[in-house]
């Protein structure tokens, strides 16, 4: 049971595959710490073997600021008895991973493929699906916003390179490469599918609301989630979120449930709801009790962007200025 992910179709973004598999020294599959087994393709992994045998393979679990050591540790054991060359990266400095020498940072990979480069000309490319973070990790090698960024999946059309003293490093366009995907909620709370375009709404927030503990989203969101008769889970969840931060339809003034679905949906992509995928054999419940979000406020977490200045830019998770505005307007209603 499960449908086929909706795969890429244009013959000219796979002829942009071709460039960075056929001539690098390094070939980095990305893919996104929390549901590795999701982004990793087996298929890409032969085929970049049969066209440039030379070339060193490795994968980058990407954001594995997320993860905490625990499931770092069962998923790097995963790791090892395939055989599979890994590294879990975070480009946020300050993460305590990094200082427990267990993800490599910015630096770290600079040292990486400086090591396994054989000159100057050297190419280090990175493949993988949209938004898993293939051009964010590029920015901090690079140390600047030189790679597009974007939220929205599929950002990088084009083969883009970077040329440092020591290598050359080729972004890929994001892929999304023929596989069984458990429902097409699943392509959504993956990042696969852009949230903007979401037309029916409940059933990814039944899934997520499967993961996520509703003690969480109501401390999250401060909220108090009323379970009413004959309305499932989704919609009090929904209902509840819409009416505290003063999200209303304009016909009838009922609360804004698929206005709340987008921001919910994506505060669960982009980590700040955390749901983590244990290795094949574990249960996905006792996996993420080691999660620190599940054990404590997330407002703790703080989020890495690359400002327009080419700085580091920490976020806040706190509530915006416009979320106050709205509760406000609610609690006078």
């Amino acid at each position: 049971h499960g449908i086929m992910t909706p795969f890429e179709r244009s013959l000219d973004i796979y002829r942009e595959l071709l460039k960075p598999v056929q001539k690098p020294d390094m070939l980095f599959q990305v893919l996104d710490s929390r549901n590795p087994l999701f982004f990793y393709s087996q298929d890409l992994f032969d085929y970049c073997t049969e066209v440039n045998p030379k070339a060193k393979q490795t994968i980058i679990l990407n954001k594995a600021d997320l993860l905490s050591e625990t499931q770092i540790k069962e998923w790097g054991e995963f790791f090892n008895d395939k055989k599979i060359s890994h590294i879990f990266f975070s480009c946020i400095e300050s993460s305590a991973q990094i200082a427990a020498n267990i993800v490599f940072s910015p630096k770290n990979l600079v040292e990486y493929i400086k090591a396994n480069s054989s000159s100057a000309q050297s190419v280090a490319s990175f493949i993988g699906y949209p938004n898993v973070g293939k051009s964010s990790t590029i920015n901090s090698i690079l140390g600047a916003s030189k790679a597009a960024v974007s939220s929205t999946p599929g950002k990088t059309k084009h083969i883009q390179t970077f040329s440092t003293p020591d290598f050359c490093i080729c972004d890929c366009p994001g892929l999304v490469f023929p596989q069984v995907a458990s429902s097409k909620s699943d392509l959504y709370l993956n990042g696969i599918l852009p949230i903007d375009q979401l037309r029916d709404y409940l059933p990814p927030v039944s899934l997520m609301a499967e993961r996520i503990p509703i003690s969480m989203l109501e401390e999250e969101y401060n909220i108090q989630v009323k379970l009413e008769h004959k309305v499932s889970l989704a919609e009090s969840i929904l209902s509840s979120y819409a009416k505290s931060r003063g999200f209303f339809t304009s016909n009838f003034g009922n609360p804004d449930m698929a206005r709340a679905a987008r921001v919910i949906l994506k505060d669960y992509t982009c980590g700040r709801l955390l749901f983590c995928y244990p290795p094949p054999g574990f249960n996905h419940l006792e996996f993420n009790n080691f999660t620190p979000l599940l054990r404590q406020p997330i407002d703790h977490i703080d989020l890495l962007e690359v400002s327009s200045n080419n700085s580091p830019k920490i976020l806040s998770n706190k509530k915006t200025s416009s979320d106050k505005k709205h509760h406000k307007m609610n609690k006078r209603k």
